[in-house]
């Protein structure tokens, strides 16, 4: 009797791991959990292009723009102006205009980061300059949120009311769009 208990025991404490469901959150997407599923799933072109779609958005100007002058353009994008591999395309889709642009934000980083390098009193005081700027905008914006009708905030344009989530939600009469 004490082996099956045993066996008992066992089955009963990892019943709730033969049920287990992996959750992608590039895709947002759930499937049962087993090695063949999920080396599947992280090899498939959905997956790629989610993924590679979240980490470009956390690239800076200065890496973004070194990858893309590796890259030949893409003859179908300037062709077409769409191209089928979107993000996962070995080309470049940008233009010499939005490179131009992005080696200038590039260039203006690398000053920044320069400026921040130094511990001098001149740019302690350009740092505090950008701050009171900073400042002023914001309370500027809000005192004019706060005239237009008192209540001191607003959604975003492009957001719904109903695309909140449950926490962040208020009374109808509390937001206007």
């Amino acid at each position: 009797m004490g082996y099956e208990t045993t066996i008992l025991v066992i089955l009963l404490c990892f019943s709730d791991f033969m049920g287990r469901r992996f959750h992608c959150d590039y895709c947002d997407k759930s499937f049962p959990d087993n090695p063949v599923n999920r080396r599947n799933h992280l090899k498939g072109i959905q997956h790629q292009q989610a993924r590679k779609l979240h980490y470009d958005q956390y690239l800076g100007p200065k890496e973004r723009l070194q990858a893309e002058r590796l890259k030949k353009p893409c003859i179908a994008f300037q062709r077409r102006g769409e191209c089928s591999y979107g993000p996962l395309c070995r080309f470049s889709h940008l233009t010499p205009e939005m490179l131009r642009q992005l080696e200038h934000c590039a260039r203006l980083e690398s000053r920044e980061s320069q400026l921040i390098s130094l511990a001098s009193e001149e740019n302690i005081n350009i740092q505090l300059n950008k701050l009171e700027q900073v400042v002023l905008r914001r309370r500027a914006m809000l005192d004019s949120l706060k005239k237009q009708d008192g209540r001191g905030f607003k959604l975003p344009p492009g957001f719904e009311f109903s695309q909140l989530p449950p926490s962040l939600c208020f009374l109808p009469d509390e937001v206007h769009n």
